[in-house]
């Protein structure tokens, strides 16, 4: 394999098989198989948690649970200062050369080995904030994460770059796999929260080594004249946004641990999660997918329109149904899931669910601007959505974490047509181009839930169990079925059939040459 060193007087060509960027001639195939090998791994990476997360209900409480989401909701700050968005700058730049990137690596390692320092030195203030001083311990190990993500970042970045997801994927499901392994043995041997702390280290561990393994992208010495200033000012723009993104995000759990303790965050906690997983399985597969192929098409106005709304309305297809049937059948889903003794998460599950609908519209909206950086307009939706939300959070703390949920759900839909406004300014895409591929998915799951409602009152002779695998089939099958009747609704179904078709092609001739 070519070495993906380079000498002095050639780092300022983009050179090496690490360095490429993919062709657009067949864009959509490989967005399409990309996303469906990130798609396939997230499902996996979902599983283990799934299990982990039932697993560790019945050996973890839920104040022990909230211990750990105390820490972590405080060291959010420190976690989106760890890349200071230069992963977003490899991945954007049209030319990139070997000098750039390692000169990046050098300041993300950097960083993680300076954000470990600040993290664990904090300790002594998050047991003071908290007065809970079990979280000494568990601030101490969450801090030496950092170390190993600021040394992975750009290996990364350059597999996301050049559209490697099956690699990504590799990395993923093996972290996860060792995490819950971990985590799992320490529960069952009575360590508590510990299981919990120990399963993030190792799949820190996990994903540096794995990644540094299965990537073979090696950084040069640090060099001057790299030019790497642009891609500075380009990350710095997303870590401003990430910063006042996920503080904001974290805010509600901060006042939860701090106003009303562990065991109240710990149910808040497991709602979110919970309702989180489907769609997390679908926006980390489009993040990884989107933003390279937009950036590929940023000089093809009309294709890159078209990508957009097709992006839109097949995650609007997808996840509707799956939050109708969270929000539907909640309680016998928590009660499967984690027991009767999580039941009071149940009706937060419901709300989270609900707000839920509202992601397909946004979900896309930073990699929008950031292929065409617009990052100044990215800090201010940034400043804009923390301040309100803050807000938000701020009234419905006032009721705990009931109230916390129901200020999240107004949140979201207050704010959804001026978020969409505002960052599609000065782009191809329209408010229109996000609303509209999502029309007929809303219809369809409306019909879906009327239909459903009266047919799933038989439901409520069934236990738990039985209930959840009739409904589950039901509640898809009868979405397709008000897909199939709607106009235009069955070329819409073929066409993803056909996707689903050439995905099973290309697998199949992938094993039979592999």
């Amino acid at each position: 394999m070519q070495s993906a060193a380079v000498s002095r007087d050639t780092d300022e060509k983009p050179v090496g098989p690490f360095l490429a960027r993919p062709s657009v001639v067949n864009l959509r195939e490989d967005s399409v198989r990309g996303g469906a090998a990130t798609l396939v791994a997230e499902a996996l990476n979902h599983v283990i948690r799934v299990i982990s997360i039932v697993v560790l209900a019945r050996y973890v409480s839920p104040e022990q649970f909230g211990l750990l989401a105390m820490v972590t909701a405080l060291t959010v700050v420190a976690e989106r200062f760890k890349d200071v968005g230069l992963d977003i700058a490899t991945i954007q730049r049209d030319g990139l050369t070997q000098a750039q990137v390692s000169n990046l690596f050098w300041i993300n390692s950097g960083i993680g080995a300076i954000l470990m320092v600040l993290v664990a030195g904090s300790a002594p203030l998050v047991v003071g904030f908290y007065g809970e001083p079990r979280l000494w311990g568990i601030t101490i190990v969450v801090a030496s994460t950092f170390l190993f993500g600021g040394a992975t970042i750009q290996h990364q970045a350059l597999m996301r770059r050049q559209m490697r997801f099956k690699t990504i994927a590799w990395i993923g499901v093996t972290s996860s796999i060792l995490g819950f392994v971990a985590a799992v043995s320490l529960a069952a041997l009575g360590f508590g929260y510990w299981a919990l702390v120990w399963r993030e280290f190792v799949r820190a561990v996990a994903t540096a080594v794995t990644s540094w393994t299965l990537f073979r992208w090696r950084p040069s010495l640090p060099s001057r004249g790299a030019h790497v200033g642009a891609m500075m000012r380009t990350g710095w723009s997303v870590t401003i946004y990430n910063l006042f993104y996920f503080l904001s995000r974290n805010l509600d759990q901060m006042l939860i641990g701090k106003m009303w303790g562990a065991r109240q965050l710990g149910f808040y906690r497991q709602a979110y999660q919970l309702v989180m997983l489907p769609l997390s399985l679908l926006q980390f597969p489009v993040n990884a997918v989107a933003l390279p192929a937009l950036s590929a098409l940023k000089n093809e106005p009309a294709r890159y329109r078209r990508y957009y709304r097709e992006i839109v309305g097949t995650l609007s297809f997808i996840s509707m149904p799956i939050v109708l049937y969270l929000a539907m059948h909640s309680e016998r889903l928590i009660s499967v899931a984690l027991g009767d003794g999580w039941l009071p998460t149940a009706d937060i599950f419901r709300l989270m669910a609900f707000a839920g609908f509202a992601w397909p519209l946004t979900c896309l909206t930073g990699a929008v601007m950031t292929s065409f950086g617009h990052n100044r307009q990215y800090v201010w939706l940034g400043v804009g959505s923390a301040l309100t939300l803050t807000f938000a959070f701020a009234v419905g703390n006032l009721w705990g974490a009931m109230g916390t949920a129901v200020a999240f759900v107004l949140w979201t839909y207050l704010t959804v047509l001026p978020i969409l406004w505002f960052s599609l300014r000065s782009t191809p895409v329209s408010l229109a181009d996000s609303v509209a591929p999502a029309i007929k998915p809303a219809i369809a799951t409306f019909f879906t839930y009327i239909i459903t409602t009266m047919v799933f009152r038989a439901l409520n002779r069934m236990d738990n169990i039985t209930a959840v695998a009739v409904s589950l089939p039901l509640c898809f099958g009868c979405y397709l079925l008000v897909w199939a009747v709607q106009p235009g609704g069955r070329a819409i179904l073929v066409r993803y059939l056909a996707y689903a078709t050439m995905l099973a092609r290309n697998r199949s001739m992938s094993v039979r040459t592999g």
